[in-house]
């Protein structure tokens, strides 16, 4: 096999390269004033919508809702080597 810096290039006739590959996003930069724009808009429009409408004017995040479930309480002494006082 032909190597590459101390690495086999191919083990098992298959390429290492292929093998190990990985996925990576790629940044972008848009340079457009208009979509740059709509994006500023768009994002100011959410927050308000949010801010104002969901939270200030319906205010549901105020509203009771009864709670549900049950809960369970246990005192124990302290025991040796974690044994178990209920057992026989």
């Amino acid at each position: 096999p032909r190597w590459r810096c101390g690495i086999p290039e191919t083990m098992c006739g298959r390429d290492l390269d292929d093998v190990f590959a990985y996925p990576s996003v790629k940044m972008v930069r848009i340079r457009d004033a208009r979509l740059g724009l709509f994006k500023l808009l768009l994002l100011v429009a959410i927050v308000l919508y949010v801010a104002l409408y969901e939270l200030a004017y319906q205010g549901l995040y105020l509203r009771a809702s009864p709670v549900t479930g049950a809960v369970r309480f246990t005192l124990q002494q302290p025991t040796k080597d974690a044994c178990d006082p209920q057992a026989p």
